[in-house]
């Protein structure tokens, strides 16, 4: 029988753990596996939970409600750039503004919080103090939160800045288009028109802008900003494209004028009178809008005609493309208006540039006339001349019966007739009664000169001589104010010249 020796150190019996040593190993496992569950839980780390509250800074008594809080990962790489880790997470306080993360893994953290009518925040901040030498130094260099794993982190109260005017989360929006020229508001034949605000286009007819629906039939709505650049373009063959800066702290209901595409017409006079001096041409642009009266959009005065021996030179009328089409409308001392109109069928919207336009004073076209650019086109004024009966009543003692009596005027007339006292249309006078020297047809409009001579025709007068009589202050022959165009009556006193 072999004999066991048990041998002592220290009072510590060896075989005794000997005995023991498969169940000291079992025991010292346990106990590693409960110290790391302990400190790592089943997954590795522990959660931790992460507390705290927003408040007002003026009064840090007064809770924010429905503050979101975000949590987000902090990883420092290098020496400054910065990106964003795993975590993310948000919060929204409630009505004390207080706000809870649950499950939070160990990571540096910071936290962005918003809330309406407060300027957003983050936390922690870096604050700064001025040192002795009067550098500037940071002090409190906190960019991070680090969450230990398990932890409760309390971050105490996270003051925010109330804004004065804080903006709504959206705004409406409805514009009224008008015409810069003559600011009426513009309809369904300006086509689409597209605004971008702070460069969100959208694209609508101009009614419904004016009333601000989209087209859905629901309001126009906006993400509010505190001003928008707004920008309008219209169709390019009739506006120009138009720049605007519009609060966008509330709804917007603005008035903008948009800017017509304008052409150049180039004026000129030909064929100008002689008798015509001192006169004008006046060229009115008008719209045509229905059975609205014609608005003047664009005049311009030519006060240099020439005539037939020094023509003039041309001159230059701005036309606004946005009303096309319009009348031009050209009227001239003496002469009806002459109407030219112009299309967009005949001036393409857009083309903008400079066209010829020839006044033609002796030309018959008749009217209205329709604009061709491609052509030499021209307005005729003859057929438009106004145009009375003028007569040159001669008498006096000095007419004798059996005197024969002539008249010239320096105006144009159609034809000449004479008449005397008793109707005989005989340019004699019978019995020394008056002569009617009748022009018909006489242009009006400007001044008249005449001369008349008395031939002798009887023995009474042949003694005498003949003579002539000479009008020294021009007359104007005016237009008649009636329809029924009475003639112009002048008398011319038969005398003799001493």
């Amino acid at each position: 029988m072999k004999n066991t020796t048990s041998h002592t150190d220290g009072g510590f019996n060896y075989m005794n753990l000997r005995f023991l040593g498969g169940w000291f190993l079992v025991l010292a496992g346990i106990g590693i596996l409960l110290t790391m569950g302990c400190e790592k839980g089943a997954l590795g780390v522990k959660p931790a939970v992460v507390t705290g509250q927003i408040v007002d800074k003026d009064n840090p008594t007064l809770g924010v409600a429905n503050a979101v809080v975000k949590m987000v990962s902090k990883e420092q790489v290098g020496s400054s750039e910065l990106k964003q880790g795993a975590t993310y997470a948000t919060a929204v306080t409630n009505a004390e503004g207080n706000f809870i993360f649950e499950n939070v893994s160990a990571d540096n953290v910071v936290f962005e919080i918003e809330a309406s009518g407060y300027a957003k925040s983050q936390y922690p901040e870096v604050s700064s103090t001025a040192t002795q030498d009067g550098e500037t130094a940071l002090t409190a260099v906190v960019d991070k939160v680090y969450i230990r794993s398990g932890s409760v982190t309390n971050l105490g109260r996270i003051s925010m800045r109330k804004i004065a005017n804080p903006l709504p989360e959206t705004i409406t929006a409805s514009i009224v288009l008008r015409d810069s020229k003559t600011m009426e508001i513009l309809d369904e034949s300006a086509g689409p028109v597209t605004i971008s605000f702070n460069n969100q286009a959208i694209t609508l007819p101009v009614t419904n802008w004016r009333n601000g629906l989209d087209l859905t039939g629901n309001p126009i709505v906006l993400t509010a900003e505190s001003e928008f650049k707004v920008m309008v373009r219209a169709n390019p063959s009739f506006y120009l494209a138009k720049e605007e800066t519009l609060s966008g702290s509330g709804n917007i209901q603005a008035d903008i004028l948009v800017t017509p595409v304008t052409y150049n017409i180039l004026l000129r006079c030909t064929n100008v009178p002689d008798y015509i001096d001192g006169g004008v041409v006046n060229v009115f642009a008008e719209t045509i809008k229905g059975d609205k009266p014609p608005q003047v959009i664009a005049t311009h005065t030519l006060d240099d005609l020439g005539n037939l021996s020094a023509p003039n030179l041309p001159e230059i009328i701005t036309i606004p493309g946005l009303a096309l089409p319009v009348n031009l409308r050209i009227q001239v001392r003496g002469y009806h208006d002459e109407v030219m109109v112009i299309s967009q069928d005949n001036l393409p919207a857009g083309t903008m540039g400079t066209y010829r336009l020839d006044v033609n004073f002796l030309e018959n076209i008749q009217g209205p006339i329709i604009y061709h650019p491609t052509i030499a086109s021209q307005a005729g004024l003859l057929d438009n001349r106004i145009r009375r009966n003028v007569i040159l009543r001669v008498a006096g003692p000095h007419l004798i019966a059996g005197d024969s009596t002539d008249a010239f005027i320096n105006l144009p007339y159609e034809s000449k007739t004479y008449v005397n006292d008793i109707g005989d249309a005989s340019w004699v006078s019978n019995n020394g009664g008056p002569v009617d020297v009748i022009f018909n047809n006489t242009v009006v409009g400007y001044n008249l000169t005449y001369t008349v001579s008395v031939t002798a025709g009887s023995p009474l007068s042949i003694a005498s001589g003949s003579y002539v009589i000479s009008l020294e202050n021009p007359i104007m022959v005016s237009p008649p104010q009636d329809s029924n165009n009475p003639a112009l009556l002048i008398g011319v006193p038969a005398e003799r010249p001493q």
